[in-house]
């Protein structure tokens, strides 16, 4: 999206790490500097939910004793890959919903998540302790007054652990 700094800092084609070499820093943070949690700064974390399996099966096997957190697009997750994250140690989960006005977020060039299955993950992962931090962003170009209410209304009814609104800066 053209406010997303994501592919302005790291470029437009995504690269990733194997699930391995994740665990092996993992471990170096926790031996050499007593790491008790880590952030996950992905916005595509989730994009292939067999990778992140992989990656939570691995820490798991290695018996790391990490808490970690996320930022991920919900539209990878389920009540299987939840379930295994909190096992594997998360705790929080970032989603972006950006708009409830599904012509903001095409405008925006952000995917819409399908209400029930939002609803639903987020419901899941807030009843197994995992919290969710839903992050909303006003002033999109299509934004109008009426879908800044809407929006601020579902985060609302959404109701989750934690919400950041900000402004739009292109």
């Amino acid at each position: 999206a053209y406010y997303c700094a994501y592919p302005i800092i790291g470029g437009k084609k995504t690269t990733h790490r194997t699930a391995d070499n994740m665990v092996e820093e993992l471990l170096h943070l926790k031996q050499e500097y007593n790491a008790k949690a880590v952030l996950f700064r992905d916005p595509t974390f989730s994009l292939n939910p067999k990778t992140t399996a992989e990656l939570c099966n691995k820490i798991i096997e290695a018996g790391l004793d990490l808490k970690w957190a996320v930022e991920t697009h919900p539209q990878g997750l389920d009540y299987e890959l939840l379930d295994l994250m909190k096992e594997a140690g998360v705790v929080a989960i970032t989603i972006g919903i950006e708009s409830r006005n599904s012509q903001v977020l095409t405008s925006s060039e952000r995917k819409d998540t399908e209400e029930n299955h939002l609803k639903k993950i987020i419901k899941y992962s807030e009843s197994i302790g995992i919290s969710i931090m839903a992050g909303y962003i006003f002033g999109q170009m299509e934004d109008t007054k009426e879908s800044i209410k809407s929006t601020i209304q579902y985060a609302k009814e959404l109701n989750t652990s934690f919400a950041q609104f900000v402004i739009s800066t292109p």
